[in-house]
């Protein structure tokens, strides 16, 4: 089966959500697609560390920095996805998920970013998750 973590977002709806349905960005709605699709997703919270899409969470004000990435990843996540996994996050998230899954002893994820690692083209590596 095949697996996307997805990095947290700032712009979040307020109140308790699935963890897919929580933030706003325009990256969710595929992975909710992907979802549909039978794909497993995880969120990378900067407050949660690594949780299943479907866990409710409430709205949270708290961002990724190199020292709460330091602190997650010395903090194993309690399920880690298997097969192919896909991740979409900025470095600090692709990082974080490399080094769990280093730990793990598992095989290296796919890192969904673009030829100019802007923004638009990491979406656009999502976006092409569906069109496959």
């Amino acid at each position: 089966m095949n697996s996307l973590i997805i990095s947290c977002s700032a712009n979040k709806f307020p109140g308790s959500h699935r963890a897919v349905d929580l933030y706003q960005a325009r990256q969710f709605k595929i992975a909710r697609q992907l979802q549909d699709l039978g794909w497993s997703v995880f969120v990378l919270s900067a407050k949660h560390g690594l949780i299943p899409g479907s866990e409710i969470i409430a709205d949270y004000d708290q961002k990724m920095d190199r020292a709460r990435a330091d602190q997650l990843a010395n903090l194993l996540p309690a399920i880690f996805p298997a097969g192919p996994v896909y991740v979409y996050g900025g470095k600090l998230y692709r990082d974080l998920v490399k080094s769990w899954a280093d730990q793990l002893g598992l095989q290296l994820p796919h890192e969904l970013i673009g030829l100019n690692r802007g923004n638009g083209d990491h979406y656009r590596a999502l976006a092409a998750l569906l069109d496959s």
